[in-house]
Parts: structure tokens; sequence; C-alpha cells
């Protein structure tokens, strides 16, 4: 109670006018209260929830949970316009309660009808985290630790830079009686002074580009700070302090006393030597995996989906079955329309699961997808039938169609799988039906490439269960090949659809507009990584900056003395870039080995797999050297041209 005390009180705060509750709450400490885009939660009294559930309220939705209502184990509830959960419910008992739901609404003899059964198992069982999800998760967290550790070294490089203008003063300071452990908490507390301020700019940047970040990273920054991940950004900024501040103060905590009165002329060049490795091979790393997710992502948009995306549009209807082929044939008729099918769903969104069975020991092989079509459905979409045939007006309900993904996987060729008969449940009177034909391999999952095995009924499906009448209404969807995508071809096929009566609202969607919703994922990593891969370029450039400076005022007497002997500028910009470029050039090649290994992880779990040609590892390497050495350049320039009479008396 006391958890949930603390926890609501803080969201209150946070959330005024769209977080409500009264009385005494008890929430388990692992609980997620999430509350995102105008949404509200309502909270009655004595309302309790246990281990790992979720309450989720956003896109303006309100969710409301009256009194003495308990969530079980596990439970998530995600409310985007309305819900409302009365008094007293025991919610997550539903399988001790399911006969009694299905007795009560009078379904069983529904579902013997039509041939329906239900179990239930862990959500954990057929809701993973997908592989690539993982590995995008992994690439990240490795930029992020990265780039935090760049921002570090870049902090330790400029601590060390100064050690020839402080090394008298903490001389004076152990002079005066200071001991090895007061200087060092000297500069852990500078350091932890820099921290704070950063942490302090840091959120007010996130506060005011919050739109921003959410753009890049597709998370709420509900989501992104909620409580239970607050140890995240802690943990973030304890491990900067600890890099930032220990290696300089044990650094300056060793120099000797006679040594900083005579000046301490930094023979810690193999330290700024290697920070600065570490610099360009980052460099190298993040530009290479900057450009191949963007080389990625058009590969997955512009790939090979198994079928034309381009000037589709599609609506939703719900009429019955004999009332879709009229509305298919009148669009199809339409000048501006190339062709036109009707589906259950909408390609790479929406397919339901279905298990595969071995017809004769009834053995479960693996889990396919399944979805509806009527014969004009596949040509519309440009899918190509690679065996057999397609669907024709009069079906048989017992015929299915299959791709080359579960062909593939029962070890049978396109041939050999026309005329075979298959089975989707494990009963002895298991339904039969009848290959007919073989698709080619079409998308499932776009995010990857993924092709699933699929089964493909055709619309007149129902038309075999008992309980079919013709008066039922079916969802489904006609998909529309415009000839050109146009403002005037929408209207005109918009005119056409609403001739027809049906209870959804027949709103025309622009396929492609739909890829681009689902390439969200993929696009926030994208964002994600070239946002990092800036940043870790920015901060690597800075530290180039802080090593050529601290090399020019280490090397500024003898930079003098070489040009009172007759070194021109060319020769100094020589010598100079020789040292830096000693070092860039074996660190680019390590930067892109270490790239190369990175990059067979990124495209690892991506079916459609950008090539890794030598040339993406050259460029980049390429880029990062010229970057180098025009810092140099700029950065040389003037100490190369300076008068060596005002060098040496600064010196």
């Amino acid at each position: 109670m006391l958890f949930s005390a603390v926890k609501f009180g803080i969201m209150k705060l946070f959330h005024f006018h769209h977080f409500f509750y009264s009385g005494i709450q008890r929430f388990s400490p692992n609980t997620e209260v999430v509350i995102a885009e105008g949404g509200t939660i309502r909270l009655g009294r004595h309302v309790r929830a246990h281990r790992r559930s979720k309450l989720l309220a956003m896109d303006g939705g309100t969710l409301e949970i009256g009194s003495n209502t308990a969530l079980g184990n596990g439970v998530s509830v995600n409310c985007m316009e309305s819900i409302v959960i009365g008094e007293g419910v025991q919610i997550g008992q539903v399988e001790a309660q399911a006969e009694t739901f299905i007795d009560r609404h009078e379904l069983r003899g529904m579902m013997e009808e039509w041939g329906m059964k239900w179990y239930f198992f862990p959500i954990t069982e057929s809701s993973r985290v997908d592989s690539s999800v993982e590995l995008i998760s992994w690439v990240l967290m490795a930029l992020a630790a990265l780039t935090l550790f760049v921002v570090a070294m870049n902090y330790v490089l400029i601590s060390i830079s100064t050690l020839v203008s402080r090394s008298k003063t903490i001389a004076m300071l152990k002079v005066g009686g200071a001991r090895r452990s007061d200087i060092f908490r000297i500069f852990c507390s500078e350091t932890a002074v820099l921290t704070l301020a950063s942490v302090v700019v840091a959120a007010f940047l996130l506060w005011a580009l919050q739109d921003q970040v959410r753009e890049i990273t597709g998370t709420p920054m509900a989501e992104l700070f909620a409580l239970k991940r607050i140890w995240v950004p802690l943990i973030v900024i304890l491990a900067a302090f600890a890099l930032a501040a220990l290696v300089p103060a044990r650094i300056f905590t060793s120099i000797p006393v006679t040594l900083a009165f005579r000046g301490a002329t930094d023979n810690r060049r193999r330290w700024k030597q290697v920070l600065l490795v570490v610099e360009i091979v980052s460099c190298t790393f993040t530009l290479t995996l900057l450009l191949l997710a963007v080389l990625q992502f058009d590969k997955l948009r512009n790939g090979d989906f198994g079928f034309v995306h381009d000037r589709i549009v599609y609506t939703r209807l719900k009429t019955p079955l004999p009332g879709m082929a009229p509305i298919c044939d009148a669009v199809a008729a339409l000048p501006e329309v190339e062709a036109a099918g009707a589906s259950e769903d909408v390609p790479i969104w929406g397919y339901s699961g279905q298990p595969c069975y071995d017809e004769k020991s009834k053995e479960l092989l693996f889990s396919c997808r399944y979805t509806l079509c009527n014969e004009a459905y596949m040509p519309a979409m440009g899918m190509q039938i690679a065996a057999g045939r397609n669907f024709v007006p009069q079906s048989n309900p017992f015929e299915v169609i299959v791709n080359e993904t579960y062909v593939r996987l029962r070890g049978w060729t396109p041939r050999e799988a026309v005329g075979r008969q298959i089975i989707d449940e494990d009963s002895a009177d298991a339904r039969l039906y009848t290959i007919v034909g073989v698709v080619k391999d079409f998308r499932t999952v776009i995010a990857t490439g993924q092709v699933d095995p699929i089964v493909i009924h055709p619309l007149n499906y129902y038309t075999s269960f008992p309980r079919y009448t013709p008066e039922i209404k079916l969802r489904w969807y006609l998909m529309i090949r415009l000839r050109e995508m146009s403002p005037e071809a929408l209207a005109t096929v918009q005119r056409k659809i609403e001739e027809y009566p049906s209870d959804n609202n027949h709103v025309l969607t622009v396929y492609d507009d739909l890829l681009g919703d689902t390439l969200s994922e993929i696009r926030s990593f994208r964002n994600i990584v070239f946002t990092v891969s800036g940043i870790t370029l920015l901060i690597a450039l800075m530290g180039l900056v802080g090593y050529l400076g601290d090399e020019m005022r280490r090397r500024s007497k003898e930079i003098a003395l070489r040009k009172v002997n007759g070194a021109s500028t060319a020769d100094v910009l020589r010598l100079l870039s020789r040292d830096v470029l000693w070092i860039a050039v074996p660190s680019v090649i390590v930067g892109a080995a270490i790239s190369r290994w990175g990059a067979d992880l990124l495209v690892s779990n991506f079916v459609e797999r950008v090539a890794l040609r030598w040339w993406l590892f050259a460029l980049c390497g390429s880029v990062v050297l010229l970057i180098v050495c025009a810092v140099q350049l700029v950065r040389t320039w003037r100490i190369a041209n300076a008068n060596p009479i005002d060098m040496i008396k600064t010196e």
C-alpha cells in the first residue's frame, strides 16, 4: 500500500487531469501504469493489481475500473478508446469461468456447428519477442554504450590535456598539506558538478524536444522514462561519472611535486593516442552502421514483396457473401481501375494463425498463416501461381492454395503439392482440404522481409459450415489496383462503392501508406542509428580537435625551432599530418573490420538483406579519414603560419 501511495502521488503530479483514484489501492511493485497522449485512467476504491500486470491508456482513451476489482498476475489492459470495467470483477480467472461463460451466453451450440474449440496457454508461448527486435535492441544498446564511452573518454582527454597548466596548482596544494585523497576528491567534485549540470541541461532538452524524441524513437516520453525504468538513466549517469572522474583524478594525484614545479611536460601521449584510436574506430563503426541502416530500410521498403504494391487502394466492407462479387465486378469495370479483388485480410497486416498437422499421425508439424480471397484477388495484387491454378468463381469451399514456403516445409515440390489433401485440426473427423494451386512466396512480415507458410481458402469457405446462411454479413477488404494514382480516380472509386450498402464507412486507404506505418519500427531504428551516429561523430570530432590542440601546445617550441631553421608551412603541415595519419589509418582499418562483424549481426535476421560490398566499408573509412584530415588541416594551419618568435616567447 505504501508503494501504491507514493507511485500514485507521483503520477497525479505528472498527469493531474488524466489520472484519478480514490481510497486505498494495492498495486504490486512490479506493476505498470502508463498514461500517454491524452489518455485517462480512473480507479475506484480498493483496486488490486498483482505481479506483472499493466494498465495503459493512450490516444485519448479512457480506462475506468470499478471498486473492489482485482487484476491477476500478468493481466494487461490496453485502452485506446474507452474501456469500463465494473465493480467486483476478478480479471485473470477466465479459464476457470470459461465453461460458465459459454453456457450463460448460449455459445456451445454455435461452437459445435462451426467446429470451434477453445483452450488456454501462456501468452509468452505465442508472443515471444521477435529475434529481429531483440537484435535491434542489442545493436541500439551497443551504440548507446559506445557513445557513452566516447563521451567519457573525451572528457578524460580534455582533462589530461590540462595537465601542464594545472600541475603547479596541484603542487601548491600538496605543499600546503593536501593529501592524495584530497586531490582526488577535488577532481571528483568537479566532475560531479559538471555531471549534475549536464543532467539538468539534458532533462530540459528532452522536455523541449519531446515531440522530436518521439518521432525518432517511436515511443512516448512517458514510456521511455516510466518509473520502472528509472534505474536505466541512473546507471548511465553513474557510469559516465565513474569513467570521467576516476581516470583523470588518478593521473593528477600521481604527479610528483618536483616535476610539477619544473612544469609537467606531459609524457602521457600514449593515453591520448589510445583515446584517439577509440574515437576514430567509433566514427568508422557508427558511420558504417548508419549507411547500412539506411540501405536496409530502403531494401525493405522497395524490395521484392512477392506482389505489386504500388497504385493499390483498399476499403473494408461488411456485406453478405452473395453481395461481394457484384461490388468487385462493378469496381473492376471502372475505366480508372485496372483490377479489383476481395480478401479477408490485407497483405502483411492481419493474418491469423493456423496449425498444420500431419494427415495420418495428427502430429503438429508447424504453425502457419491463413486467409480467404476470391479469384480476382491474386491477379489484382500481382501474385504469381507457381503450380496448379487459381480459384474460380464457384470454387469448392474445400479447395485451398498454399505458398512455396508451406510446400517446402512439407517436403514437397510445387507440382507434388497440387492435388494433396491437408487438415487444420487433429481430431479424427478433421476436414480435408485439397490443394489446387501453389502461389509464389510473398512477404507476411515486412519489418524483416519474412515469409511464413500460408494457406488460402476461397471466400465461399464459410458456406461449408452448417450454421452459415446467405444473410450473414462478413467483413472483408476490397483491394483495388488503379491505372493511375490520382484524386480523380480515388473519387470515382469512392462514389462507386458507396452505391452498395455496407455497415462500414467505405473510406479508401492507400496501401503504400499502410506499408509506411508497418515500417515505423525499422524507421525508428534507422532514425535512432542516424541520431546516435551523428552524435558520436560530433563527439569524436571534438575529441580530435582537443587532441590536436594539445599536440600544438606541446610541440609549439619544436615547430618554432623548425621554422627558424628553414621549415616551410607545408613542411610543418606534413609533419603534423603524418603523426595523425599514422594513428588514423590503422584505426580506420580496425573500425572497418569491426563494422564488418557488426554488419553481419545487423542484417542476419532480415530475409531480404542489403549486400555487404567491400566498397561500403571502404567508403565509410575514406569519409572518416577525410574528416580527420580536414579537422587536422584546419587546426594546424594557424600554428603552421604563426610567427616563430611569438611562439618561442609564449613558450
